[in-house]
């Protein structure tokens, strides 16, 4: 993942998701799962390079990614 975010040739791509979120165990005091959230309000488009990013933590690392939307009231 390093290497990919330090290729020069995406030195002007971002697309890392906005949260990165974590639960633990109360009882074993361990870190039960991990997640990469991107938050968008509700009619905000996402970008290409965003998807792109939630795609290769997903398939290429086997990552929880997602993208959740805002409920505006």
């Amino acid at each position: 993942m390093i290497n990919r975010h330090n290729d020069p040739d995406r030195e002007d791509i971002y697309g890392t998701p906005d949260l990165y979120l974590w639960a633990t165990s109360k009882a074993r005091q361990t870190v039960e799962y991990i997640r990469f959230v991107e938050v968008k309000r509700p009619r905000e488009h996402i970008k290409a390079h965003q998807k792109e990013e939630i795609a290769f933590l997903k398939s290429e690392l086997n990552l929880k990614a997602r993208v959740l939307r805002l409920i505006e009231a």
